[in-house]
């Protein structure tokens, strides 16, 4: 009786959960959207896995296709208790060649611990035919503004689309590309259709995709075509009654774009790559200084052109009157609608070694592509140096032949002393004598970083920060006078950034909008003044790097930038 009821039992288990085991189990199935298709008439390819979820589904590359996807589904589903779920991978292909094709068995991991195999499909594709009906072409055209550039120029890429029929839709598959290119997308571009000629033949044509690349390298290579589907309108074959037309998808591919980069030859001293169109505005924060003073210089770069390829300039300084530090420097890349620029500065710190009159030039060269020559910008300031109230001491070699007469040298002791029975006890030479000596020479840093810092014009910076800005401004009112425009908004960039950077604390190199915002926002400056800051910023940044100049006049610009110095002083 007990066996019985145990059998009972065992067979009352494994019909009520023998469902739920079925339940269980994993499906995987693969399926084409057709069978037979054209070349480059994409074709869907889809993966279903059902009552089970994929682990890691693995990438799907196919050599004769061009595979776009995935996108994904995921659906569960209750019919009379029984509860069923599904996850669809969908991909679409697109044919490069004539020929019948097998896609592969694809085998998955799922989270039931299964692994499934979903098997191999066929695919047969067939040159495209001629529709008759179509009356006009479609042309797809990969356009570069130099096939044949140097290395590290500026090419603009545009994507162009040309028909002579009515379009329905549009999915880019494909983007022109190449590995020996760095590519920047633009954004904001025209992209206005407009009625062209290409090759005697009219067309509406448009720009679909823009880019502004740089070549990293030199030699023989090509851009990549591009894949584009578009939807075209035509009559409906199975009405010729009907006034609806039937939308008909078709894939447009550009043929690959050839590129001869050469090397930059015969580069002259001081060219350290810069290739584009640059503008260099350098300046020292003073120009008398003292010993004890270490002098701040500043160059700033602008133009056209990939801005991180600008590196400081060489600093010339003949006499060899100052210990040059490493620079720092900042950098803000512009972009427009037809090329790439930006702005880097560059900050200085210049301790002399000498005291007198001398010259330090800075000297920045660029290879201007437009032009195809070399250009050089440099500048001169003369610095008079005296003499502080530490002692200045300059290091002598060994195979230094003598001091100039405006240097201090600290020279070996070649003193003989000689010693008698009744010689008494002399500090002058003795081990303690040197000992003390070296203590003294070492303070001499703390007292000489004491002294720079209180006659630092940061450390002034708070009662200063209006003055510096006004001499900016009254400067860029003399270049309104003169209808300098350019240098006129550089002089009021220069001057709104010079503000912060001596109001704040702050090293000019650090200044950014970014930066700029921050800050203020920390110091509760109302946002609408911040705005108004900004504003201001962004019209001399139009102007001096693209040459977009704003609508307000410039003596409007004028007039906010002293009204906003004026405001902020009452904020900060």
């Amino acid at each position: 009786m007990y066996n019985l009821l145990m059998w009972k039992f065992i067979f009352s288990f494994i019909y009520l959960f023998l469902p739920f085991g079925c339940w269980a189990q994993g499906l995987l199935k693969a399926s084409l959207s057709q069978s037979q298709t054209v070349l480059n008439q994409p074709v869907e390819l889809r993966y279903k896995l059902e009552n089970a979820k994929f682990v890691n589904f693995p990438a799907i590359k196919l050599a004769d296709f061009d595979v776009m996807g995935p996108s994904t589904m995921i659906s569960q589903t209750v019919i009379n208790g029984q509860v069923s779920s599904s996850e669809v991978y969908t991909f679409v292909l697109y044919p490069r060649r004539v020929g019948k094709f097998s896609i592969p068995a694809l085998t998955v991991k799922t989270n039931t611990k299964q692994t499934l195999t979903a098997p191999a499909l066929s695919l047969e594709v067939a040159k495209q035919v001629k529709n008759d009906k179509q009356q006009g072409e479609i042309l797809l055209i990969t356009e570069v503004s130099n096939r044949n550039p140097v290395k590290g120029e500026q090419l603009l890429i545009d994507l162009k689309l040309y028909t002579q029929v009515n379009l329905e839709g549009l999915k880019i598959a494909r983007l022109p590309n190449s590995t020996n290119l760095l590519l920047q997308e633009m954004r904001g571009f025209d992209n206005d259709w407009k009625e062209t000629n290409l090759n005697g033949k009219k067309y509406f044509a448009a720009s679909i995709y823009r880019a502004v690349a740089f070549a990293t390298q030199a030699g023989q290579f090509s851009i990549d075509g591009a894949m584009v589907q578009v939807g075209v309108l035509e009559d409906n074959p199975n009405n010729s009654f009907s006034s609806f037309a039937q939308i008909v998808p078709k894939v447009l591919n550009s043929e690959p774009v050839a590129l001869e980069v050469e090397n930059i030859n015969d580069a002259p001293e001081f060219f350290k790559g810069a290739v584009g169109s640059y503008n260099m505005l350098a300046y020292v924060d003073k120009n008398n200084i003292s010993t004890d003073d270490a002098l701040r210089l500043f160059v700033r770069i602008n133009g056209e052109g990939d801005i991180k390829q600008v590196f400081a300039p060489e600093l010339l300084d003949k006499d060899t009157a100052f210990e040059v530090f490493e620079p720092t420097f900042n950098e803000e890349i512009a972009v427009t609608t037809r090329a790439v620029g930006g702005v880097k500065t560059f900050e200085f710190v210049l301790n002399p070694t000498k005291t007198g009159t001398f010259e330090v030039s800075p000297v920045f060269v660029y290879y201007n592509n437009e032009l195809k020559r070399f250009v050089r910008k440099d500048t001169t300031f003369v610095i008079n140096i005296s003499q502080g109230k530490n002692p200045l001491v300059t290091k002598i070699t060994s195979n230094t032949p003598a001091a100039k007469a405006d240097t201090l040298e600290l020279l070996p002791a070649q003193t003989e002393t000689v010693l008698t029975q009744d010689a008494k006890f002399s500090l002058f030479g003795s081990v303690y004598f040197y000992l003390g000596l070296g203590l003294i020479w070492s303070a001499f840093p703390l007292l000489r970083r004491y002294e720079q810092r209180k006659s630092s014009p940061v450390a002034d910076a708070p009662i200063n920060a209006n003055l510096a800005a006004q001499k900016h401004l009254n400067n860029s009112r003399q270049l309104l006078a003169g209808g300098q425009n350019t240098p006129f908004y550089q002089a009021i960039e220069q001057g709104l950034q010079q503000y912060v950077a001596d109001k704040l604390d702050l090293p000019l190199a650090d200044i950014s909008k970014n930066t700029i915002q921050n800050i203020l926002a920390q110091k509760a400056v109302n946002q609408a003044l911040i705005n108004h800051f900004l504003q201001i910023l962004d019209a001399c940044y139009l102007a001096i790097y693209a040459g977009i100049y704003p609508n307000n006049s410039p003596a409007e610009i004028q007039q906010k930038a002293e009204a906003l110095i004026a405001d902020l002083e009452k904020c900060l």
